[in-house]
């Protein structure tokens, strides 16, 4: 993939409305990433998409994630990321993904901003970036851009104060990729315990 020129390290963040972001968000997968730390040398990921009917955003939303997230540690997960440090320099490569396959090659341009509560990418000539919420430290939304229009494509949410313990992941597939959604989300959150350290 060619560097997009209109991306610089410099560049400002754009413009966004932490006070919509709920309104224009309709999330059509469910994802608990499973707490973890740098060291680990694997990352467990389950779909609590089909076992959460309540509403999104909601406190009955949050309590049955939480729940379910506790529950499935012992389960089988979804998905298991092997090897995660796969944001390398100005590239994100997954690494190995045990499933689903067709991930192998993903690619995206690497975009950091100079703060440390945000990080970017380019798929695809599109540009997407995490940035952690109005005064939040616990709850990140990844936005993609789109003609200069800011979109909500994905909310994580950690039930504890640090997202280095991991938490729910939801997701807007018609946006965003949902492997390239809990990837990117588990490097910023990657990101943001490297600066805390």
């Amino acid at each position: 993939m060619s560097p997009n020129p209109s991306m610089s390290k410099d560049t400002a963040l754009p413009k966004v409305t932490s006070d919509e972001i709920e309104e224009q968000f309709d999330l059509t997968h469910i994802i608990y990433i499973a707490p973890h730390f740098s060291a680990d040398s694997s990352i467990k990921i389950y779909d609590l998409t089909a076992l959460v009917t309540e509403k999104y955003p909601s406190e009955a939303f949050n309590t049955r994630t939480e729940e379910l997230g506790q529950q499935k540690r012992v389960d089988t997960p979804t998905w298991i990321i092997h090897d995660p440090r796969f944001w390398k320099q100005t590239t994100l490569h997954p690494g190995s993904i045990t499933t689903p396959k067709g991930h192998e090659d993903t690619v995206m341009e690497r975009h950091q901003f100079m703060i440390s509560r945000a990080e970017g990418f380019v798929q695809n000539s599109v540009q997407y970036f995490w940035r952690h919420d109005k005064y939040s430290r616990r709850q990140l939304t990844l936005w993609k851009v789109i003609m200069g229009e800011e979109l909500v494509a994905a909310k994580y949410k950690a039930p504890y104060r640090f997202p280095r313990t991991g938490g729910t992941l939801a997701v807007d597939t018609r946006k965003i990729d949902l492997v390239v959604a809990f990837m990117t989300c588990i490097a910023m959150l990657r990101k943001v315990r490297q600066n805390e350290a």
